[in-house]
């Protein structure tokens, strides 16, 4: 059985330089963050780390990711 646990959902300032990079971020700019623990048979597996630039159509997402699994 497959299940995933939300770490964190935020809007952050990545401070990778790759990250920034690869979303096309300009030094400063802002992405929403969402990292989750992936579980397999309710045993850790993998921690997923996923940022989403801000211009995408995302405030949806990260709202109904904070809603859903974590209770905000």
């Amino acid at each position: 059985h497959a299940s995933s646990k939300v770490l964190e959902a935020a809007i952050v300032t990545p401070k990778k330089v790759t990250v920034c990079q690869r979303l096309g971020l300009v030094e400063g700019e802002k992405a929403v963050r969402i990292m989750r623990l992936r579980l397999a048979d309710k045993k850790p597996l993998v921690i997923e780390d996923v940022y989403f630039p801000m211009q995408l159509p995302i405030s949806f997402l990260l709202i109904w990711s904070m809603i859903r699994f974590t209770g905000i």
